[in-house]
């Protein structure tokens, strides 16, 4: 009986024992949870979730070989060590300050993987005349892409509206030909109807024309929506030339127009330095050639202004010195000689033809007029 009652009393002191540690375990999860609640309000999304240890269950100690005192000692060793850990873990987890990002907490507590933070540089501080400079700038490229933008879309309307029916070419106009056909011109130029107008180049079609040698120039103007029109200056024969048995055409620039075996009443130059093989049709004379061409025009128009120049049939330049002009009507040869004093030359060669009319002969106005005078000498028939 005294034994039960003993064993009755390890058992009811055990049995109290396992209560107030159950009890005391119950209250340090609450405080746990509470400091949990706490932690996840102070750090936000930043808390690291510390897992729990699991404590590994306890053996029992049989009765036999536990004493009351000893069991007491331990709970109190057990209360210190949770009461240390709690401590430990507050110190870790309060950091005074680090980020201040506020967020929404959630009942859960929220795992965050050790991941580096990017933080931004601070840019430092700009002034105020490099502000407005950059404002400037900005405000630049704005204008640019604008005008860009703006020139693009033109340019594209433009090309539509150009390539539009409307402008194809309903008429082609040729003014200023006598010598050359309407029909000839608008073939050279190649230029069709029907085509749109904005596609004609005005310079190949000036040169394609301009392949006739007596074309001298060429103007091309657009009348919108449908219209071309063809302006020309020809280039006028006022010189032959003898080859092959024809007539070699040849206008007051020099440029050699036509090759025909009808005879113009028009002065035949002689004693030319070009050679043969250089008088095509569409070449011009040699520089020599030119120069002395400029010394015979102005003969022939000192003598159109005497009421003579007619009587002009050919001029001969093969002398510089002594140019000769050619009055096969008149049955006389007029010895020129160089450029010098042409006005009073002439003059004189008027008055020798009024006075010496019908009489075959030379006419010399090759001297100096200041001392000596003009001479005619009759040819003696023999």
């Amino acid at each position: 009986m005294a034994r039960n009652t003993k064993e009755e009393k390890k058992r009811k002191v055990f049995a109290k024992g396992k209560r107030m540690k159950q009890k005391e375990e119950t209250i340090q999860e609450q405080k746990e949870d509470t400091f949990r609640f706490d932690d996840e309000i102070i750090i936000g999304v930043t808390k690291i979730e510390e897992p729990k240890k699991k404590s590994k269950p306890q053996q029992e100690i049989p009765y036999s070989n536990k004493k009351s005192g000893d069991s007491q000692k331990n709970n109190k060793a057990k209360k210190a060590k949770k009461k240390q850990i709690i401590q430990n873990k507050a110190k870790q987890i309060k950091q005074p300050d680090q980020t201040k990002q506020t967020s929404k907490t959630s009942s859960r507590p929220k795992t965050v993987k050790n991941k580096k933070k990017y933080i931004p540089k601070q840019q430092e501080p700009i002034s105020e005349e490099e502000r407005i400079k950059r404002e400037k700038r900005k405000k630049k490229i704005k204008k640019i892409v604008g005008f860009t933008s703006l020139a693009i879309i033109l340019v594209a309307s433009t090309i539509a509206v150009m390539l539009s029916p409307i402008f194809n070419i309903q008429t082609i106009t040729v003014q200023g030909n006598s010598q050359i056909s309407t029909a000839e011109i608008i073939s050279l130029s190649g230029i069709t109807v029907g085509e749109n107008i904005f596609k004609v180049g005005k310079g190949q079609t000036r040169e394609n024309i301009k392949q006739n040698a007596y074309i001298d120039k060429v103007t091309i103007n657009r009348n919108l929506p449908a219209e071309i029109q063809i302006t020309i200056t020809e280039r006028v024969a006022t010189f032959m030339i003898e080859k092959d048995n024809q007539y070699l055409y040849m206008s007051n620039q020099g440029y050699l127009l036509e090759l025909s075996p009808e005879k113009l009443e028009l002065p035949i130059l002689q004693g030319l330095e070009t050679s043969v093989d250089d008088l095509i049709v569409g070449n011009r004379l040699c520089q020599s050639d030119l120069e002395k061409l400029e010394i015979v025009l102005r003969m022939v128009n000192l003598a159109k202004e005497n009421d003579i120049a007619s009587y002009i049939t050919r001029i001969g330049i093969e002398d510089d010195e002594d140019y000769k002009l050619v009055m096969e009507t008149e049955q006389k040869i007029v010895h020129m000689g160089d450029d010098s004093n042409l006005s009073d030359k002439m003059l004189n060669v008027k008055a020798i033809l009024e006075k010496e009319k019908g009489v075959a002969g030379e006419i010399f106005v090759n001297v100096d007029l200041n001392n000596e005078y003009p001479m005619f000498r009759q040819n003696v028939n023999v």
